[in-house]
């Protein structure tokens, strides 16, 4: 069992990017390297609302700072 995961999204995003890559053969060894070591979490529905309303609420915190300085 491996200790790290990454969600599926994750390896979307760096699967179009070996394709951008200068060395696509390089990377997709390099990306098959790194997903024989990690776990891949699938990413549904109610995970990508979480992940949204907590990006969201991320940026508006780092938007204005201030408003949130004060909570526990």
């Amino acid at each position: 069992m491996h200790r790290l995961a990454i969600p599926a999204f994750v390896i979307y995003e760096l699967e179009v990017g070996t394709g951008k890559s200068t060395f696509p053969r390089k990377r997709i060894t390099q990306l098959q390297e790194i997903t024989s070591l990690v776990n891949i979490i699938s990413f549904g529905q109610s995970k990508a609302k979480c992940a949204a309303i907590q990006g969201n609420a991320f940026r508006e915190y780092m938007a204005f700072p201030r408003i949130f300085q004060d909570l526990p």
